[in-house]
């Protein structure tokens, strides 16, 4: 935090108002709201699920954890999502900077803090999104490194329709967001085609605000 605020400010609360001022202000459709954000800004977009699922359709995390603290391991994961939420989350096996796997450490403004890992990530999202159906059942992560064996994985079956998926490429490039509505599928290669069927996805995303309503359809996914 810079010395210039002596308390942190109210992130949450100003992401609040700017979706709810905007979206009535131009017609936005508020079944189609999503937040990406790459690095502090995937972490952001992280907390946006967690604390502003209300209002957000998925969300989208590039090179980012969902948590990170000073304090020693292990990590302390969020508390309850506000909803659900569908999420899909991509990040670089060689990223250094925000290490997968291994509850590595990174610094910002001169400061250690320990990261959750993807695996930590996706697992408390299909947990949030009530997930049943799993690609597959192989970690992310082995000992403490990415796991030569998958490249993500994808989790459907989730509440309010929602999914779930992470996947990864041997880059220091990122893992990414989650939705209330299935995603398409995605894979480590950036063809164009995985491109377009990735904007296609977001196009489709709308949240459900039914309490409790859920659909086996919903997704939640996770690759490396």
């Amino acid at each position: 935090m810079d010395a210039a605020f002596q308390s942190p400010p109210d992130d949450s609360g100003f992401l609040r108002n700017l979706i709810v001022t905007l979206t009535g202000r131009y017609n936005v459709n508020p079944n189609q709201v999503y937040v990406a954000g790459f690095s502090s800004g995937a972490q952001m977009a992280h907390r946006v699920g967690v604390e502003i699922s209300d209002l957000v359709a998925a969300i989208a995390i590039g090179s980012g954890t969902i948590a990170g603290q000073e304090s020693a391991l292990p990590i302390t994961l969020p508390g309850a999502a506000l909803g659900p939420v569908s999420v899909q989350e991509r990040g670089g096996t060689l990223d250094r900077t925000i290490p997968p796997c291994n509850n590595g450490i990174t610094k910002y403004s001169g400061r250690k803090f320990h990261l959750a890992t993807v695996d930590q990530s996706f697992n408390y999202w299909t947990r949030q999104n009530a997930c049943t159906v799993f690609q597959n059942r192989d970690p992310l992560c082995e000992n403490g490194l990415p796991n030569p064996k998958s490249t993500g994985n994808d989790a459907t079956g989730c509440a309010s329709n929602t999914k779930s998926n992470i996947f990864g490429r041997r880059t220091s490039g990122t893992f990414g967001p989650r939705s209330r509505t299935p995603l398409a599928g995605s894979s480590l290669r950036r063809t164009r085609s995985n491109r377009v069927r990735r904007r296609r996805a977001f196009r489709g995303a709308s949240s459900v605000k039914t309490p409790g309503s859920g659909d086996a359809n919903g997704r939640v996914g996770s690759e490396q």
